[in-house]
């Protein structure tokens, strides 16, 4: 198979690193292709976009809930910018120890639950590591072309953008007891397992749209891989599903964050 990066479009590049589509701090596992993407763009993704995303309260949060080391074998730690005493610790036993502020604690042990704000922005670094995160996974997609022209923007917003360029997100939370669960069925039968995270390349031919969808813990994040019409499918989206899953429409500045 002949060397082309999917971001840059170079032949010519070194094509010698191994390319984790989903981060292994984050629990990635799956690998892209070789010859997919080149070294200097697998080395940029790594230290401008994959640090400051996994860096972000959202996804910070979700990786000390969820336990998940880095690649280096340590555990984050989230500590909330109001309350500076509620702290999140991952462990290796798979429980995060929680530390909950004196006045939160009262009022845990009073109503049986807590209060907790996760901020969700800034979102820049994180718009940019789902499109190269998408990007990645459409080159496994069936009767997908990821060289087509019509992957060109969500492919500069992921590896160039241009000062003030925007891009569309939609993000949303699942309740506590939901999380991220795989329902199948095997030789065994029906099972289902919790997941760390899960997701899906989309194809809607009535917005000609691609759209990757990305779960994490207990947020989603939904962006557009082309220019359909993503507010339209969007707000059809909101209006099938129950009230719980209402999803946010923004426009992120990509260099914010």
């Amino acid at each position: 198979m002949m060397n082309r990066c999917i971001f840059c479009l170079s032949e010519t590049n070194s094509f010698g690193r191994v390319e984790h589509i989903i981060p292994e701090s984050m629990g990635g596992d799956p690998i892209a292709p070789p010859g997919l993407v080149c070294d200097s763009c697998n080395q940029y993704f790594g230290k401008e976009v994959e640090r400051l995303a996994l860096e972000s309260p959202v996804l910070l949060f979700e990786r000390s809930s969820l336990c998940v080391p880095t690649k280096r074998g340590k555990y984050s730690s989230y500590q909330d910018s109001q309350l500076s005493q509620f702290k999140i610790l991952g462990q290796p036993s798979g429980e995060p120890e929680v530390r909950f502020p004196p006045e939160e604690l009262k009022h845990i042990r009073k109503y049986g639950r807590g209060r907790m704000i996760v901020p969700i922005k800034p979102l820049g670094a994180i718009t940019r590591l789902l499109l190269k995160m998408g990007l990645e996974f459409l080159t496994t997609s069936a009767g997908a072309d990821v060289y087509s022209s019509r992957f060109d923007g969500a492919r500069k917003a992921a590896r160039a953008p241009d000062p003030g360029m925007r891009w569309p997100l939609a993000y949303g939370s699942l309740r506590v007891e939901d999380g991220v669960v795989e329902v199948g069925q095997d030789e065994e039968g029906p099972y289902e397992e919790e997941l760390v995270y899960n997701y899906r390349i989309a194809l809607s031919p009535q917005f000609d749209l691609y759209v990757f969808y990305f779960c994490y813990g207990l947020f989603t994040f939904l962006v557009p891989l082309n220019q359909g019409d993503f507010q339209a499918a969007v707000r059809q989206l909101n209006g099938e599903n129950p009230q719980d899953y209402h999803l946010s429409l923004v426009h992120v500045d990509l260099l914010d964050g």
